[in-house]
């Protein structure tokens, strides 16, 4: 009799022992589900964050690394930052700044609030890391490449003296030769010829028919800057259509619509536009090569437009 109850003792004993050791036991393992799971900073978890990672590397949003560009972007020496990378502190901006005859690249804190793509004045009305551009805050980009520009292009340029570094263009593209082709403050003009189009570009000083200039900015609507001569000159149409008026398709009195200027070939990249200069002056070239004073006025559709010199040139 004792010796049972002794048996059943021992029995419960034992019973209570396996009881606590499985609760420990769960114990232990909901602790290491917490640590592992995917909330957690091991195991698992880590997995499946090391390949969140990897991913988002690979879209070049998170731990993207170092921006490469497969063509030059820049030729200005390198100083204190990178204009890729822009790798100053936060809340500057790593910027090209003349040096002597030269340029080096510096840290500046001179900044704004407007976001890529937004209407500025000045550099220091655009964020950390952009620059005013054709009247539009804008970052540095890599030529032949729109991805770092999100939603404009890599063709613009800042220029410092004879360096220059490629930048996100968001001009707006306007109808060249037509009323309103822009907002108040721009103008339409061929900021860069490889695009084939006009884009509104903001006016920046009194410029006007063949007055001084160095870019487009320093011409009235509808003028370009010619490097021929450094002045400003209407838009035009070579093959008679549009409106007769300057800055609508024809040219002021006693000034004609030419494709060439001093032996260079005014091409814009636009179908039968050129420039008006002053008729019969030295530096006037002959009009469009569609332009063959034929009785057609030099609307002769032919895809050679006369310019083979051939027998349908007159």
């Amino acid at each position: 009799m004792t010796r049972s109850a002794s048996f059943t003792s021992l029995s419960l004993l034992a019973a209570a022992a396996l009881a606590l050791g499985a609760v420990g036991f769960a114990a232990c393992k909901s602790s290491g589900e917490s640590s592992t799971g995917a909330g957690g900073s091991g195991g698992a978890g880590s997995v499946a964050s090391s390949s969140a990672r990897v991913a988002s590397s690979s879209t070049g949003i998170v731990d993207a690394g170092p921006i490469v560009c497969s063509a030059e972007y820049s030729t200005v020496p390198k100083g204190e930052c990178d204009l890729l990378q822009q790798d100053c502190p936060a809340g500057s901006t790593c910027a090209a700044v003349a040096d002597g005859a030269s340029a080096t690249t510096k840290c500046g804190s001179d900044v704004g609030l407007r976001a890529a793509g937004e209407t500025c004045s000045a550099d220091s009305e655009c964020a950390d890391k952009l620059f005013c551009v054709e009247g539009k805050c804008a970052g540095v980009c890599c030529p032949g490449s729109d991805d770092l520009c999100k939603g404009g292009t890599c063709t613009a340029q800042l220029t410092v003296g004879s360096f220059h570094v490629a930048v996100c263009s968001f001009a707006q593209s306007c109808q060249l030769l037509t009323n309103d082709a822009c907002p108040d403050g721009f103008g339409c003009h061929v900021g860069d010829a490889t695009k084939g189009k006009a884009e509104c570009l903001p006016l920046g000083g009194a410029g006007g028919e063949s007055k001084p200039c160095s870019e487009e900015s320093g011409c009235g609507d509808e003028q370009d800057c010619w490097t021929g001569d450094s002045r400003c000159h209407w838009y035009c149409f070579t093959d008679g259509s549009g409106s007769p008026s300057a800055g609508l398709g024809g040219c002021p009195a006693g000034e004609q619509c030419v494709a060439m200027s001093d032996g260079k070939t005014i091409d814009f990249g636009i179908s039968h536009v050129g420039l008006c200069f002053v008729a019969g002056a030295p530096d006037a070239g002959p009009p469009d090569a569609g332009d063959d004073g034929g009785p057609d006025g030099g609307t002769n559709p032919t895809p050679d437009a006369g310019s083979d010199g051939g027998d349908d040139a007159g």
